[in-house]
């Protein structure tokens, strides 16, 4: 049987809803996270984040900082997920 770290559902989430802002995800994938927004609260919080995160980057920082701020964010929601 194979073990399932509970931060890589997170983990995936984060890079799902980057990639939807960024505009990068198929038809099939966006449908399903806009069905998954549309139910869960916690998630559209993280869109929230990442979209604050976004706007704050491009307007302050450079493009690598703004890259290491949201490897910052998704290792925090992935310790969150851990409950660490």
């Amino acid at each position: 049987m194979k073990y399932s770290n509970p931060s890589d559902d997170s983990s995936r989430q984060w890079e799902l809803l980057a990639r939807f802002i960024a505009g990068e995800l198929e038809n099939d994938e966006r449908q399903q996270v806009e069905a998954m927004l549309a139910e869960d609260p916690v998630l559209r919080e993280r869109l929230d984040i990442l979209r604050r995160t976004q706007l704050q980057s491009s307007r302050q920082l450079s493009p690598a900082a703004g890259e290491r701020m949201l490897d910052g964010i998704f290792a925090a929601g992935a310790q969150q997920a851990e409950g660490i």
